[in-house]
């Protein structure tokens, strides 16, 4: 008996190798997974297009809300002084009246935001659909 050690019997001897049929198979059924979890995790935004209005016959300040809060917190609907506490009631009693309209918010650079998103709040409550915001107070929708 006789172990071989020339240089023939060495090159005739398997070496191994690593078989990558496993590693296909693993990533293609990752790869499948992913490809149908992807859709779930996307979320969706809703949002409006706005339709386009004709030159001719330009929108008034009656078919428009605008909230204005000031820098030390004064609010203002239409230009007008209003506290918060009577806010959601004096835009239901607009709402029912006039129907559904825009509300557009003029608000200053210094008012925390947690304080808009309680205003924005306040008026979804009180029969707001469509919010936006102004640049200035003199805003006119186009």
């Amino acid at each position: 008996m006789a172990f071989g050690t020339s240089s023939r019997s060495r090159a005739t001897s398997s070496k191994p190798q690593i078989n990558v049929t496993p590693l296909i198979d693993v990533v293609l059924v990752v790869l499948i997974m992913l490809m149908m979890i992807a859709p779930s995790l996307s979320r969706k935004i809703d949002f409006e297009l706005p339709k386009q209005v004709s030159i001719l016959e330009p929108p008034t300040r009656a078919s428009q809300i605008l909230l204005t809060l000031g820098a030390h917190g004064e609010l203002r609907l239409n230009n007008e002084p209003l506290d918060q506490g009577s806010l959601p009631a004096r835009l239901h009693a607009i709402f029912e009246s006039s129907g559904k309209m825009p509300v557009f918010f003029h608000i200053d650079d210094q008012i925390p935001y947690g304080n808009v998103v309680h205003l924005m709040d306040v008026c979804r409550g009180a029969g707001a659909t469509t919010l936006g915001l102004a640049d200035s107070p003199d805003f006119e929708p186009r």
